[in-house]
């Protein structure tokens, strides 16, 4: 599974065996260390948030997974492994990330944002990674009457967005799309787009009312405002000028467990600062380096 990407460098693993750092482009990869705190809890359990992000000032590639801890409650375990300091770190949040199916984190300002439940209701969260010491830290969302937020995403601008149910009737706008014009301000949140076209409203409409396991979620923005939604298999391009938009189905070409844009580099991952160890060489498993080549190829 590919957990996220950065600078051409892909984070990921399988489901019970390990974690690493990989850039197709070069062919190189490095194994990432168990955590010694949870050592197979987040290969074996339930992955609610995942994602990988850069600090420019420090240097730092920082890894983040998390799973739910406690499934009737609002905590979420999260291990965060830091490149630089080649260690992971434990948060136990009171939030549960698991409010919408929005597992990666979306990068903004070299942080992770998440939509989460809180005691007192949902926000956007964020995991600062300013510091050897990240924390998470909140952003409050529209403060308007009967709206749900389905998903998080980021505009052409680099604005943080959220995509919102309205609970409308179908065709009648029942999407909106609003942005945050200052990062960090709730009170400059802004309704950018009102979307009745009903390949984008039915899909909100069968993940409220049908139990689809996707959401409704902005996975690019172009500079001329057109927007690259996902939900499932489906990809639908958007054009708000003129409120059309092209569905395509990618069922019949894969299955997929996760998504994640990729710009290609040729950054060498033996470049980077791996603290005072370099994490351990892959060169002794040649059956796992075919896998990984095989992925590259499909």
């Amino acid at each position: 599974m590919l957990y996220d990407t950065w600078d051409g460098c892909y984070c990921g693993g399988k489901v019970a065996d390990f974690l690493c750092v990989w850039n197709p482009a070069t062919r190189e990869y490095k194994k990432i260390p168990h955590s010694p705190n949870s050592p197979n809890a987040f290969l074996q359990g339930d992955v609610c948030i995942h994602g990988l992000s850069y600090y420019g000032k420090n240097e730092d590639y920082k890894f983040v997974i998390g799973a739910c801890s406690d499934k009737s409650g609002l905590t979420t375990l999260v291990e965060v492994f830091s490149v630089r300091s080649n260690s992971w770190k434990t948060i136990e949040t009171p939030y549960r990330f698991t409010y919408d199916e929005q597992k990666s984190g979306v990068l903004i300002n070299g942080d992770l944002h998440w939509l989460a439940k809180t005691e007192h209701g949902v926000c956007i969260v964020y995991l600062d990674s300013s510091s050897d010491f990240p924390s998470f830290k909140e952003i409050q969302l529209p403060r308007i009457p009967n709206l749900e937020f389905v998903s998080v995403g980021v505009l052409e601008e680099g604005r943080l967005c959220v995509v919102v149910d309205n609970g409308g009737h179908v065709g009648l706008g029942r999407v909106e799309v609003w942005e945050l014009k200052v990062y960090g301000v709730p009170e400059s949140w802004t309704k950018r787009h009102v979307i009745s076209n009903e390949t984008i409203t039915q899909a909100v409409v069968n993940k409220t009312f049908a139990f689809k396991s996707s959401v409704m979620k902005i996975i690019w923005s172009f500079k001329n405002g057109n927007i690259v939604f996902l939900c499932s298999d489906d990809v639908v391009l958007y054009d708000p000028k003129h409120g059309t938009a092209i569905e395509r189905n990618l069922e019949r070409f894969a299955a997929f467990d996760s998504e994640v844009n990729y710009v290609e580099s040729l950054v060498s991952i033996h470049t980077l600062k791996w603290g005072t160890e370099l994490l351990e060489e892959s060169t002794e498993d040649e059956s796992t380096e075919d896998e990984l080549t095989e992925d590259e190829s499909t």
